[in-house]
């Protein structure tokens, strides 16, 4: 996986991550309309860092 990869990967998951921030902030459905809670969304979220995490571990920085 090349580092842009990786980077537009992370960055979707930070994005997602901040939706959820958003959600519990307010406590609204706006940023997931679709469910009562963000608890799903957040396990999801953290599963894919980790992922990417493992994946971090291959690529090479420099």
């Amino acid at each position: 996986m090349s580092r842009a990869t990786f980077a537009r990967l992370l960055e979707e998951e930070i994005r997602k991550l901040g939706l959820i921030v958003e959600a519990l902030k307010d406590r609204s459905r706006l940023c997931f309309p679709q469910e009562y809670d963000c608890s799903n969304s957040l396990k999801e979220v953290v599963l894919s860092l980790k992922r990417l995490r493992k994946k971090a571990r291959q690529i090479e920085w420099f």
